[in-house]
């Protein structure tokens, strides 16, 4: 899950880059990245630390707020909350299973 897969994929677009030259593009800059790595985070199925943002910013010739969202539009997507999938169990754990656990080993 990310915040700029869209809009990475729009700015890739608008510079008529396919997925391949700018995996290669952000290689030459030091990140051992590959184009299926691009698909995962324009799919928002990867995680994008920031670090990867100013590289994939400068390789698209943009600065890193431009792949970020408006702060109107992160507050909209922060009242939404994160999907299910991604969110810790919704049952409290138990202390004593805690305990368990950790004398068990």
């Amino acid at each position: 899950m990310n915040l700029i897969g869209a809009e990475l994929r729009r700015q890739r677009n608008l510079k008529n880059l396919n997925q391949t030259f700018l995996a290669a593009s952000c290689q030459r800059m030091g990140w051992d990245v590959s184009r299926e790595t691009i698909t995962r985070i324009e799919t928002y199925r990867r995680l994008v630390s920031d670090f990867e943002i100013c590289i994939l910013a400068t390789a698209l010739g943009i600065s890193p707020k431009v792949l970020l969202p408006d702060a109107p539009d992160l507050s909209e997507y922060l009242k939404q909350g994160l999907p299910t999938k991604y969110r810790e169990s919704e049952k409290p754990v138990k202390k004593e299973s805690l305990a368990k656990k950790t004398s068990d080993a």
